[in-house]
């Protein structure tokens, strides 16, 4: 007797509210939640608001730490010495996130304007 092991697919997110206003690059076959952050989100407006808080404290906490003028000063120095330097990668590395999340934050925003004019 031969056992049949079936593989399930992989779950999507059907009617994903994010994608259906444009704040989601992904294609609908392509969201799941190794490639999407905002996966887990429930599309509601109290969710959306309650991640946008979150969001908003680790931006700050991020930008406070990398953003001292004296650090990016010396970075600029770094970087000008050598590229490769773990430091200024770390570095570099940190302003991408915060720029990722600065534009995560836009389509957060994007979608809680549009749950609270839809009372969702």
């Amino acid at each position: 007797m031969e056992e049949k092991t079936t593989v399930e697919p992989k779950k999507r997110k059907k009617d994903c509210g994010f994608l259906k206003i444009g704040c989601c690059s992904f294609k609908p076959e392509d969201c799941n939640p190794e490639k999407c952050d905002m996966y887990n989100i429930e599309f509601t407006s109290r969710a959306i608001r309650k991640e946008l808080k979150i969001l908003k404290t680790k931006i700050k906490d991020l930008t406070k730490e990398t953003l001292k003028l004296k650090q990016a000063k010396r970075m600029i120095k770094l970087e000008k010495i050598d590229k490769d330097d773990k430091k200024v990668k770390e570095y570099k590395q940190k302003l991408l996130l915060i720029k990722d999340w600065g534009k995560g934050m836009e389509y957060l925003d994007k979608a809680y304007r549009y749950c609270k004019r839809t009372r969702k």
